[in-house]
Order: C-alpha cells, then sequence, then structure tokens
C-alpha cells in the first residue's frame, strides 16, 4: 500500500475525479463507518480525490452524488456483515490490515518537502508533530483513567 501511494505521489499522478473515481470515494466512506479507524479522508487525500469529493458533495452536484452514493450502498450492503465477522473471528489480522492501511496513507499525506525548505521551518515541523503524538498520548492516558470509573459505563 505505501508502494503504491509513494509512487503516485512521486509520479505526480493524481486519480482523475470520475464515475469510477466518485464510486471508489464512496466505497472509501462507507469503509470508513463499518471499519473501526479507518477514515476516508486519509484513503483520498493522497490520490487527489478529497478535495473533488467533498466539494461535489457540498455543491449537491449529482455526478458526485450518484455515484458516491452507490459505492457507500453497494459496500453496506456487500461487506458490512464481512467486516464484522473477520472483526470476530481475525481481529488480530484486521486490525493489523487498518493499520497498515492508515499508516501508509497518513505517511503519504505529511508534507515531506517542506521539511527542505529552511531550518527553521523543519523545526516547526518537528515541534508541531511531536506536540501531537504527546497530545495523543496524554487523550489515550485520560481515556484509560475514564474507563476505571464506573458511572461512565453505558449499558
Amino acid at each position: 500500500m505505501i508502494f503504491l501511494l509513494f509512487s503516485l505521489q512521486t509520479s505526480k499522478t493524481a486519480v482523475e475525479p470520475g464515475l469510477g473515481a466518485y464510486l471508489f470515494c464512496g466505497f472509501a466512506l462507507a469503509l470508513s463507518v463499518i471499519a473501526p479507524g479507518m477514515s476516508f479522508s486519509t484513503l483520498l487525500m493522497p490520490l487527489g480525490l478529497y478535495t473533488p469529493f467533498v466539494e461535489g458533495i457540498g455543491h449537491l452536484r449529482p455526478e458526485v452524488l450518484i455515484p458516491g452514493m452507490t459505492g457507500c450502498v453497494v459496500t453496506f450492503v456487500c461487506l458490512a456483515r464481512l467486516v464484522n465477522r473477520l472483526l470476530e473471528k481475525q481481529y488480530a489480522g484486521m486490525s493489523h490490515g487498518i493499520f497498515g492501511i492508515i499508516s501508509a496513507a497518513t505517511v503519504m499525506t505529511v508534507p515531506w518537502n517542506s521539511f527542505a525548505t529552511s531550518p527553521e521551518t523543519a523545526s516547526r515541523n518537528l515541534f508541531c508533530m511531536a506536540a501531537g503524538i504527546v497530545a495523543a498520548l496524554l487523550l489515550e492516558v485520560m481515556n484509560e483513567k475514564m474507563a476505571c470509573f464506573p458511572e461512565n459505563e453505558t449499558e
């Protein structure tokens, strides 16, 4: 996955928005609802499809809405139970697969070229990345502490 995304980025190839691309966008949107941790924006940004898809939805363009909704519905009908069953029976494999896809797509959305513009920019970028990692870790610690309180459980 990372090799595919890297080759698309280095060759400056973007997927041309069209019927097939918007069907894929609908698939990615539905998959982000079905599979925990998946984000359709993380999948679409490296391919150059995020902005045209979201703008098309925002402007209610039928050439975006119809294939996008079709991709969503087909994905929900065909994959919802399968993903659920796979998560029950092959949790480790599914988790690793989802993590791999998310990691590969995330690496491709980082503007690595901006690190080379100047030492100040590189240090600012590194600081922001470190701050984001620290914030995520603190939120995880807070989440674990909140899980210890029985009144926060819902049944």
